[in-house]
């Protein structure tokens, strides 16, 4: 049993990473920027774009374990897109010594947000952490993007893919 377990964890700890090193699928990332835009023109309800992949995805009744996951990781990997996208349009406007303090600034967040997430599988056991893990990831990094994107002078830059 615990073996069987073990397997299970390292599947998905496997899965994790390798999403981490996939490309977003480009729908994920225009519903986000999508999302973002709509917000944004109503005046900053930009955070309710969180779940904007993820909830239909979990909405279509599979509710395995390894799915839910999955679901979460597209979120995640959207959301890093955009968060790439909103870093190379703050560094457009920067000098050398903001871009310096901003580099070493989303080194430390990157830092706690492995830190952060991965607190799931050391508080607890089963294969839902690891669905609480990738949850995490997603909503941390969408949190990421908005705290940026407060600090960008043209949004567009971001919205359009510049």
């Amino acid at each position: 049993m615990r073996f069987a377990f073990a397997v299970g964890l390292l599947a998905l700890l496997a899965g994790t990473a390798n999403a981490q090193m996939q490309q977003p699928e480009p729908r994920d990332v225009a519903a986000v920027l999508q999302c973002l835009k709509r917000g944004d023109a109503k005046g900053g309800d930009q955070k309710n774009c969180l779940g904007v992949v993820s909830g239909p995805c979990l909405g279509n009744d599979t509710n395995n374990v390894p799915d839910m996951v999955h679901c979460h990781d597209r979120e995640d990997l959207a959301w890093h897109e955009v968060l790439n996208r909103t870093v190379r349009g703050l560094r457009q406007d920067m000098n050398d010594e903001q871009r310096k303090k901003l580099q070493l600034m989303q080194d430390a967040w990157e830092s706690s947000l492995k830190r952060t997430c991965r607190f799931y599988e050391d508080y607890g056991q089963g294969s839902v952490m690891g669905v609480l893990e990738a949850a995490c990831a997603a909503e941390e990094t969408a949190r990421r993007v908005l705290f940026l994107l407060f600090f960008l002078q043209d949004a567009n830059l971001v919205y359009d893919g510049k």
